[in-house]
């Protein structure tokens, strides 16, 4: 596994470079940018990985996601900060002002979405089991590493090479998103009842969603190594899946009565313990010292158990069930259950309180940054609520595939969609804010999309084209589903900031200035209000 997940990082970062490379070329208007925005981030990553050093460990699963996750969540960053610059030099600003006016322009943005993203990442060190502690760590080490490099290094290294800037710069490949901006503001309400059609039935299906919780299904899939071993030696000899009963010593007509149970059951290949191996009759303190050691102790018998069934699967976590049972009859709460399948049992427990946690806890954090970021009630309700629909979207594509996730997954991608994917609803948002200063409220709309969307989707087609490539390289389960599902999260986040929320705030205008300080001294076009763009 560690063998598997070096080499896999390798072969995810072939995959997604060369591709991101080409988003950053056609989205920028100079042919050298690209190199400044993968120089500054990838500075970030490896001082972070350096960093690691400080801790005793980090999860495999960590180690084999975080690098590319770190680059394509914070590339934003970078991407915000230079597309403002340009900006303002194309305002007829010299590069030093241009370079101060862009970091006091967009520092709140920015600001925001390292916090949302932090507080994602926070949210997940909430989890009890706790993978989430350990990634939780590393990426929140990660995205402020990042936000010093892009404040602290990006406009340094922009300003010395801003010759370079202009020698190579090029006609911009991108279209306007003036037409897009003005067809979705023009068929608002068929687009609310269309994204109402879809939104509904996700929400209900993501929440019913199958999980797979054990160690093995974890972290193999069919088509790896560890997998199809696995399954060779399954065909051979049958389904090896031990549990370790420890019961209290002491009664051996329990004993015999509880083995006797036990191999009465269908799933039951054998049962091995004292009154198994040797005649009961038989005085214990004569048994031999191998059998007395390896299933007797002062208080305690051991009995292991062999099922012919599967480490986690429905008739598993049944029969779990059925001989703990078997044993609280004889034992009541006395005896304890070891083995994969009873941990599978055990882990969904934990884990089954921790999704609402980790969810919750993202929620709030996230909303409390937009709350006090643009000082508005309302705000925080309308872009979470952006977000959030695009996470049941997403979440819901599993159920109506008939695919059973592996709940790491689940849990991560729920915080982290939420935390690095709010950052687009909040550039647009701020533009939206800026533009009601002069402009109508459809007006504003238009102009704020028209002005950030693209930054919206380079940073979304960034995030996932990486993710796509750690997915589709990875052979680890939980690695696998976790980056695919966060790239495709991404996709559609986009998607419905560009189309859903400028809705919102066209719809929402009057309780935004109600509910926000200062919105008065913002919007100076009453007098344009029920015009249209």
């Amino acid at each position: 596994m560690r063998e598997s997940t070096i080499r896999e990082i390798v072969s995810a970062a072939i995959i997604a470079a060369p591709v991101i490379l080409i988003i950053l070329l056609l989205t920028s208007v100079s042919w050298f940018e690209p190199l400044l925005y993968i120089m500054v981030m990838g500075i970030s990553v490896i001082i972070n990985m350096g960093t690691n050093v400080v801790f005793p460990s980090i999860s495999f699963i960590t180690q084999a996601s975080s690098a590319l996750l770190q680059f394509a969540i914070t590339m934003d960053y970078a991407i915000f900060l230079l597309h403002r610059f340009r900006e303002e030099k194309e305002n007829g600003m010299d590069a030093e002002l241009a370079m101060k006016m862009a970091i006091k322009s967009s520092f709140s943005s920015i600001g925001a979405s390292c916090l949302t993203t932090v507080a994602g990442f926070v949210a997940l060190m909430f989890m009890r089991y706790t993978i989430g502690l350990d990634m939780g760590v590393v990426l929140v080490k990660g995205i402020l590493l990042s936000l010093i490099t892009v404040v602290f290094l990006l406009p340094g290294v922009t300003l010395f090479t801003d010759r370079l800037l202009e020698r190579t710069r090029h006609k911009s490949f991108l279209p306007s998103l003036a037409k897009l901006g003005k067809g979705v503001v023009r068929f608002g309400a068929v687009v609310i009842i269309l994204l109402a059609m879809v939104i509904v039935p996700a929400y209900l299906a993501q929440s019913a969603n199958a999980f797979l919780y054990g160690e093995n299904s974890m972290l193999s899939i069919e088509d790896s190594d560890f997998g199809k071993e696995l399954e060779r030696i399954n065909e051979k000899f049958g389904n090896y899946n031990p549990l370790v009963l420890l019961v209290p010593g002491g009664s051996i007509p329990d004993e015999v009565r509880l083995a006797d149970e036990l191999m009465e059951k269908d799933y039951v290949t054998s049962v091995q313990t004292v009154v198994t191996l040797a005649d009961p009759a038989i005085p214990r303190e004569i048994l031999p010292d191998d059998v007395r050691r390896s299933f007797l102790s002062d208080n305690y018998t051991r009995m292991i158990i062999n099922l012919d069934l599967l480490e986690e699967s429905e008739p598993t976590l049944q029969a779990v069930d059925e001989i703990s049972q078997m044993a609280r009859q004889l034992y009541g709460d006395g005896y304890y259950m070891l083995g994969q399948s009873s941990s599978v049992s055990d882990i969904k427990q934990v884990v089954d309180g921790d999704f609402s946690t980790v969810s919750w806890i993202s929620i709030a954090m996230v909303g409390l940054i937009i709350l006090f970021t643009f000082r508005s009630l309302s705000l925080p309700v309308l872009l979470v609520l952006v977000i959030e629909a695009s996470i049941w979207i997403n979440m819901a594509v599993p159920y109506f595939m008939d695919e059973t996730l592996s709940f790491i997954g689940y849990l991560v991608v729920n915080a982290i969609q939420l935390g690095a994917t709010v950052d687009y609803a909040i550039l647009l948002t701020n533009r939206y804010m800026e533009n009601r200063k002069t402009l109508s409220k459809k007006e504003s709309a238009v102009k704020a999309l028209t002005d950030s969307g693209w930054s919206v989707i380079t940073s979304a087609l960034i995030l996932f084209v990486a993710c796509m490539g750690v997915g589709i390289a990875s052979s680890i389960r939980a690695v696998s589903e976790m980056i695919l599902l966060l790239g495709r999260g991404a996709a559609i986040s986009c998607v419905l900031v560009l189309v859903l929320l400028p809705q919102l705030l066209i719809i929402f205008d009057g309780v935004i200035r109600k509910t926000t300080l200062k919105s008065r001294e913002r919007d100076k076009s009453d007098i344009k209000e029920e015009q249209s763009p």
